[in-house]
């Protein structure tokens, strides 16, 4: 999965999971390799993003559509592989 918005200085910014490497990435327009975000002591086992729109595409909500963010950690020592912690957040933009 990969999720795309605007910063708060106006580049494109990129977020994803890389399978193979075990790591949530970051990419930007003024950056655009993508370099880990995560560290060396968490391997990331999965990332959902689940957005919510809660004017259904109009221009009229009670209010701003929300970004909840799963993601599903576990160390990568080989004995403690099979304890996941699983983490879900909820982001929201506002006008300041």
């Amino acid at each position: 999965p990969v999720i795309y918005f605007k910063d708060a200085d106006g580049n494109d910014v990129a977020y994803a999971y890389d399978r193979a490497g075990k790591v949530i990435t970051r990419r930007s327009s003024s950056s655009p390799i993508p370099f880990p975000i995560t560290g060396n002591k968490a391997e990331v086992s999965g990332l959902q993003f689940l957005i919510t729109d809660p004017s259904g595409g109009t221009a009229v909500a009670a209010w701003p559509p929300r970004i909840t963010i799963a993601v599903s950690v576990n160390p990568p020592d080989l004995y403690l592989r099979d304890i996941v912690t699983n983490i879900q957040t909820t982001v929201s933009g506002r006008n300041l």
